[in-house]
């Protein structure tokens, strides 16, 4: 009988400590669908926080992408006399954003928004907001060298009708520099690209008897270069009845490799200036310039 209640109690021990793991492993998969329910929700918090909620407001945009230790308004912003007022925004770059930034004599980065731009051409409504960043030196004067000009960031809004939010797509702090003497380009504009917007930068350059113009174009969504062209005057110094102009016109004619983008199509007229008693002289000629793998490049003939 002794012998019976020992094997009768050694089972029972035994299927009890076959149950145990297999009770654990149940617990297990919960917690961890619980975790991964968790996370989500983490995720769909910082999603929603990707917002600003007015494109007039900017002192909220400058704080959302910026994080300024301050902001100043002011009329005289690189003593640029300005009849509006002009917030800055004054933010310590970490080592990312120092590297190809412009640093002011403060330590700081100061950053405006220069100009916000309502995208046309599609049902939802699109903002590109344009921002520029100067070096400033303590006199308030314009820091940086001969070929030095400023900063260009960007950030691409796309409006929430349901939320009534702009939801961030892209930004960019430095995606572009242009100018010349520590400012800003000649222009930015939002220019017809072969049937879609692109941001046309416009700045020029003179130096050691060359004076060059350039206009690049960018994606409005993800800020890359996608063209470029190079206008060019070239003389003598010492002699000024001696000159050569380059000067490139670009147009548009339908793409024979892809059909999303147009060629492109750049006309080149270089004119010989000589000295007197001598013709000019004249030369043309084309290029073409088609879409392959994300970028532009040129077609040979």
């Amino acid at each position: 009988m002794k012998r019976i209640f020992q094997i009768t109690l050694g089972l029972i021990i035994l299927l009890y400590g076959c149950q145990g793991p297999a009770a654990k492993k149940v617990t297990n998969t919960v917690k961890t669908k619980d975790t991964i329910a968790d996370k989500e929700s983490e995720l769909d918090k910082m999603r929603k926080k990707q917002y600003v909620r007015s494109v007039k407001d900017t002192m909220e945009i400058l704080k959302k992408f910026f994080k300024p230790d301050t902001i100043i308004t002011t009329h005289t912003f690189w003593k640029a006399d300005t009849s509006k007022l002009v917030k800055v925004a004054m933010w310590k770059p970490d080592a990312d954003a120092e590297f190809g930034m412009n640093v002011s004599e403060d330590g700081k980065c100061h950053t405006n928004i220069d100009t916000i731009m309502e995208i046309p051409g599609s049902k939802a409504t699109k903002y590109l907001i344009v921002f520029t960043t100067l070096q400033i030196m303590n006199d308030n004067s314009l820091g940086g060298c001969h070929g030095c000009g400023a900063n260009y960031g960007a950030a691409y809004l796309v409006f929430d009708k349901p939320s009534g939010v702009y939801g961030i797509e892209h930004f960019e702090r430095n995606f572009a520099a242009a100018g010349n003497f520590g400012a800003p380009a000649d222009s930015i504009a939002l220019t017809d690209f072969g049937g879609c917007y692109a941001l046309l930068i416009s700045s020029g350059f003179t130096n050691s008897g060359e004076c060059t113009g350039f206009e690049t174009f960018y994606d409005v969504t993800n800020l890359s270069s996608v063209f470029a062209l190079q206008d060019c005057d070239i003389y003598d110094a010492y002699d000024s009845t001696e000159s050569t102009s380059i000067i490139k016109t670009m147009s548009f004619v339908p793409g024979k490799i892809s059909h999303e983008y147009k060629d492109i199509k750049v006309s080149v007229e270089n004119t010989y200036f000589s000295k007197p008693k001598k013709r000019d002289i004249t030369e043309k000629s084309t290029k073409y310039y088609t879409w392959v793998n994300g970028k532009y490049v040129e077609k040979e003939e």
